[in-house]
Formats: C-alpha cells, sequence, structure tokens
C-alpha cells in the first residue's frame, strides 16, 4: 500500500527517530512525496554548527524554496579559536576574504530569511565582533547566547526589539552603551561573564536564574567589597533578592560566595564552581536553600577535603536542603569524575554510587527540566527538585 494512503500518525513516528540523522532526512525530503513534510520539518528545524560548505548550499536552497527558512526555529554556530575556515588554500589573504564574506554577506542573509527563529546562539573566532548580522533581522528569540567580548555597537539596537526574550547569554564590556531598563522585559534566565554584565541587566528586570561566570576582574569581589560595589548601582541590591537559583564561578579566580550570600536570601538552588568559598560552612542563613552542588573546576578549584563531614554539616546548618552533590572536573570540562549525589534522611547519605542513582536521576531531569538550547550545563542535574523553575 502505498505512504500516501496512510495516516500520518503512523509514519510520524519514524521520521521522528530519524531527527539527529540529517543525511536519511534529505533522502526522505527528496525521494518520497508522504514522508516530505515531516522530513523537512526535522531537517530545518535545528541548525547546529553545519560546516562552511553545508551553509552555502542551505543557503541556496533556502532562496530557492523561501518557504524551508520559515521552518528554522533554532540556529547555532559557535567557532571556537581555531580557524573555522580550513579550505584548500596556502594564501592566508584568501582565507580572510572567505571568512569576511561569510559574516558580511552569508549569515546576514541566512538570518534575514529565518523569520520564525527563537534560538540563537553565535561566537565568531576569538569572540570577535559580528553584531552586525543581525541588522534587518525580523525574528523574535526566546534564547540569545552571544558568545562575542569585543566591542558590540549593534547588539543593544538588536535587543530593544526583543520583547519574548526569556534567556539570555552576554559579556557586556564596559566601554558598550549602559542597556535601558524597559528592555528585555520577559528576561528570566541570565548567563552573565562578569560583574559588570551582572549589574547592567540585573536591576528592574524579573531575573531568577543567574549563572555568573566571573572574568579575572571580579575577583577583588569579597566579604568586605561586595556590599559597597553593589549599592553604586540602583536596584541591584533588590534584584540579587530575586534569585532563586545561582550558578557561580567558572576558569578562573571568582567573587567570594561569603560576600553574596547575605544579598540571596530567596536562594532555592546553588552550584558553586572553582575557588569562590573559603570553607563550606560559610552556606548558611540561607532559608529557602534545598540543593547545592559543588564542582571543582577551573585553576584554582577548592578542596572539600571529607565530603562526609562537609555534608553533613550542610544539612546541619540548613534546615531545608535536600540535596547535595560532590565532584571533581576535568579542568574546565561538563565532565565530571567521582559523581556523589547525598539526600537527607535517605539510604544515600552516605551516598549512593553512580550506577545506583543515575538512571532514576536522568528519568527525574528529563521530565522536569525544559529544554535547553545551549551547552552551558546550568543547574539542569538539580532542577528536578520541585518549585525551583
Amino acid at each position: 500500500m502505498s505512504l500516501q494512503y496512510l495516516p500520518r500518525e503512523l509514519y510520524r513516528p519514524i521520521v521522528k527517530h530519524l531527527s539527529q540523522d540529517r543525511k536519511t532526512l534529505t533522502v526522505l525530503c527528496l525521494s518520497s512525496l508522504a514522508l516530505r513534510v515531516d522530513a523537512e520539518l526535522l531537517l530545518y528545524e535545528n541548525l547546529i554548527d553545519l560546516g562552511l560548505l553545508s551553509q552555502l548550499l542551505l543557503h541556496r536552497t533556502m532562496i530557492a524554496r523561501p518557504r524551508l527558512a520559515g521552518l528554522v526555529r533554532r540556529y547555532v554556530h559557535c567557532e571556537e579559536w581555531y580557524p573555522f575556515f580550513e579550505v584548500p588554500i596556502k594564501e592566508g589573504t584568501v582565507q580572510k576574504g572567505i571568512e569576511k564574506e561569510f559574516w558580511d554577506v552569508l549569515v546576514p542573509a541566512m538570518l534575514r530569511s529565518f523569520t520564525n527563529l527563537n534560538s540563537l546562539v553565535l561566537r565568531r573566532s576569538g569572540g570577535a565582533a559580528c553584531s552586525h548580522v543581525l541588522t534587518e533581522c525580523q525574528f523574535q528569540l526566546n534564547i540569545l547566547s552571544w558568545g562575542s567580548c569585543n566591542l558590540e555597537t549593534q547588539l543593544l539596537d538588536f535587543l530593544k526589539t526583543q520583547t519574548q526574550l526569556s534567556e539570555f547569554h552576554v559579556l557586556w564590556r564596559e566601554d558598550m552603551p549602559k542597556p535601558a531598563r524597559n528592555i528585555l522585559p520577559t528576561l528570566a534566565v541570565f548567563v552573565a561573564s562578569s560583574f559588570h554584565t551582572v549589574a547592567m541587566f540585573l536591576p528592574g528586570r524579573s531575573i531568577q536564574h543567574l549563572t555568573w561566570d566571573p572574568d579575572l576582574e571580579d575577583a577583588f569581589l569579597n566579604e568586605q567589597t561586595f556590599g559597597p560595589e553593589i549599592s553604586k548601582y540602583l536596584g541591584l541590591t533588590g534584584a540579587f533578592g530575586n534569585i532563586v537559583s545561582l550558578c557561580i564561578g567558572g576558569y578562573f579566580s571568582g567573587p567570594s560566595l561569603e560576600g553574596l550570600i547575605p544579598f540571596i536570601p530567596k536562594l532555592v538552588v546553588l552550584e558553586v564552581r572553582g575557588n569562590t568559598i573559603k570553607s563550606e560552612q560559610s552556606i548558611k542563613n540561607l532559608p529557602a536553600l534545598r540543593g547545592i552542588s559543588f564542582f571543582a573546576s577551573g585553576l584554582f578549584p577548592t578542596d572539600l577535603g571529607d565530603r562526609t563531614r562537609v555534608v553533613g554539616g550542610l544539612f546541619a546548618r540548613n534546615t531545608k536542603l535536600e540535596l547535595v552533590f560532590t565532584s571533581t572536573a576535568i579542568g574546565m570540562q561538563v565532565w565530571y569524575e567521582n559523581l556523589e549525589q547525598w539526600e537527607r534522611n535517605t539510604s544515600s547519605y552516605p551516598p549512593k554510587t553512580e550506577e545506583e542513582q543515575s538512571e532514576e536521576l536522568k528519568k527525574q531531569i528529563r521530565s522536569m527540566v525544559p529544554t535547553r538550547d545551549f551547552e552551558y550545563d546550568f543547574l539542569d542535574h538539580l532542577r528536578f527538585l520541585e518549585g525551583t523553575i
């Protein structure tokens, strides 16, 4: 029997099973009228780190069939510090010409055609400025991860047009214009790469979930300086008071958590990375805290020592605390060794082995955690705690 006589409900799950196989989806689009609709939706919905040639062919296809551009919901293009343009040429000037054409012509043209885009993750090699690609874009984003660490003169103009953005990742340099408080009114999840970035966007908005990955200059924030620095920015003290989940620390020596604790009384979930604390004993007086994790990442990780003693003290000092994770990390990566999960008043304190907990934990996370559109690990392992989102 021909597929065209079968209801789509029968073969749609088969097509959906191939969602990660772009080659097979392309074959289905070209070979089956019955399967084309579902295959096209999956093929063009998420465009993630496609190569140069693939993006050239993609744009050519969308010029011929503009309807396909409207299917794109997520576009991810992240270049690392190594060259993205690995082409068989010897002259560096030619390679630079290809890169300039890619960023000045191809990317802007594609983004203008993605009228229904709702998630954008963009980083140019070396964090170079590229906000010009957003000129004349008509989409309304829910998620924007901006990987530039250079002066972005046109980014603020684009942000002024975004009324539905709920999640934003950025480094806001001090030589960039100050964003007005009436932009990004729906922002709830914020990933900031410096204290200045936090200070520019936290006040005046309903941000409840903050990741603070500090830069080198943030190390001066300690118990004595936190209060005076926060008071320099109108509304920042109250804005910190609205935070319910916080991930703080990173590769470099960061701000002192001891100095921040008095300003985050509503905190429910805390993730500590690197050496942002002198001692775990400082984690107290957080009346709403229900989950905490320690990841010893970065150049100067904090050694917790006897974990059984440390976790017992955390439970004793924080009466609502339910769940603790302890782990050591491999460099800056998000792959961890010796993961241990600790729960209050259960057989897992002392902790369960990783094998005993992993499958159950994954199911809980999948059922409770919203889909993430970026690779950064933002407390996903803790968010199944009821009421934290």
